[in-house]
């Protein structure tokens, strides 16, 4: 019955007939990608004390749990404090067959020193005709460590020994 509203109302308004023909891509869209979302399980990496200004690189094993391949998949991490800078675009798989594994590696910097949770890794699909995008996130964000920078100190040793010779102290 829907149906055949539709048609008359085309009949009646040749417009309506591209609005009609756009919601249902647009639907088709929605069911498809709703389908084939991805279902993914993450493996976080085991982070150490960093240096602030060192540039990091997290290695995420991703493992694909549909039955179905999931398609263009970015991978990137969401929430990061205003003090950690991204290196790099999202990393882009454009297809994980199903129960394969992929490893992906995302490089950031910490500017400051402290304590940060960085965010949560963040998988979405916009397959297909990226119209909408379908994603899920890792269960727990990573906490990181980060310590100030260290340089080392350029003492002469030859003048201090010189000068405390010349006051009369030994210098061992």
């Amino acid at each position: 019955i829907g149906t055949v509203f539709i048609l008359l109302a085309v009949l009646v308004i040749p417009a309506y007939g591209i609005l009609a023909a756009l919601l249902a891509l647009e639907g088709m869209a929605l069911v498809i990608g709703y389908c084939w979302r991805p279902r993914i399980r993450f493996s976080s990496p085991v982070l150490e004390s960093v240096l602030a200004g060192e540039t990091v690189t997290l290695t995420y094993t991703l493992e694909n749990q549909a039955r179905v391949s999931a398609y263009h998949v970015c991978a990137m991490l969401e929430h990061l404090p205003g003090t950690i800078e991204r290196i790099g675009n999202p990393v882009v798989i454009s297809c994980l067959r199903a129960r394969e594994t992929s490893k992906v590696t995302i490089r950031i910097r910490p500017l400051r020193r402290g304590h940060y949770e960085i965010g949560r890794l963040t998988c979405v699909s916009a397959f297909p005709f990226n119209l909408f995008s379908f994603g899920i996130h890792s269960s727990q964000p990573n906490e990181l460590v980060v310590l100030p920078p260290v340089h080392p100190l350029q003492m002469q040793t030859s003048s201090l020994r010189t000068d405390a010779w010349t006051r009369g102290v030994q210098v061992a």
